[in-house]
């Protein structure tokens, strides 16, 4: 009796601990993100180095060494901080991390190895990597043969979770008939739902659809108020189809 009242008293012990350390580190990197709002990124960087285990906080140390935030540029830092939040389950480190691997910044180019992990986390279900590894295939990222099937393919699977930036890119597709026959009507339905969820590729196509009269119905003053919106979110193509229209 005395030696399980010894394991479980020993169990307590370490939960309580787990439960304290799980505690700091979330502190550490709520002040570390107080201190990065207020741009005292030294201070930021002691807090998150204080949360060794917290993913979140291992991201913000490789932003900082990427960006040079209170510190030298340091590319290979940034990708050693990168690679231990990725293993660590965090998202973006994870993308960005492919990102510096396939282009070689801070670690050895490792194209295939990008791939490969992006392809993972894309056939995890994870939507932003199936967006990202359509976009790599669909223009030929790193070097890469185009393969606008298979990456159509990666499209269609993050269109269908409602994300706006996949819908753009399959409509123009559709439209455009790259990679897949032209479908004038799904390619314009999904273009305008990329619009409706903010994406300015999206608003400045339909809006040239729109003011020239092409595929749908000729509609200036509709095309002059998407290519607005996409300029109020300081888009280059935005301001100077806004800037015509005013003309």
């Amino acid at each position: 009796v005395l030696r399980k009242h010894a394991i479980w008293a020993r169990r307590m012990a370490l939960l309580g601990l787990a439960l304290v350390s799980s505690g700091w580190a979330h502190a550490s990197f709520e002040e570390g993100m107080g201190a990065m709002g207020t741009r005292d990124f030294a201070r930021a960087r002691a807090f998150f180095e204080a949360a060794p285990a917290d993913a979140r906080a291992v991201y913000q140390l490789s932003r900082l060494a990427r960006l040079g935030l209170g510190e030298a540029v340091d590319t290979t830092r940034a990708a050693q901080l990168l690679a231990r939040a990725s293993e660590l389950g965090h998202l973006d480190a994870q993308l960005d991390y492919v990102y510096a691997l396939a282009n070689g910044q801070g670690v050895a180019k490792d194209v295939p190895g990008a791939m490969q992990r992006l392809q993972a986390l894309a056939d995890k279900g994870v939507v932003e990597a199936q967006i990202e590894l359509g976009r790599a295939l669909y223009f030929g990222f790193w070097g890469q043969p185009r393969e606008v099937q298979r990456s159509l393919v990666w499209l269609e699977k993050a269109a269908r979770t409602g994300n706006a930036e996949a819908k753009t890119l399959l409509g123009i597709a559709l439209l455009d008939g790259d990679g897949a026959p032209i479908d004038e009507a799904r390619g314009v339905a999904l273009v305008r739902e990329g619009a409706e969820g903010g994406r300015v590729e999206a608003m400045n196509r339909y809006a040239a659809m729109l003011t020239f009269g092409r595929v749908v119905p000729r509609d200036e003053a509709a095309g002059a108020r998407w290519y607005r919106q996409s300029a109020d979110k300081l888009d280059p193509m935005g301001q100077y189809g806004t800037a015509l229209a005013y003309l």
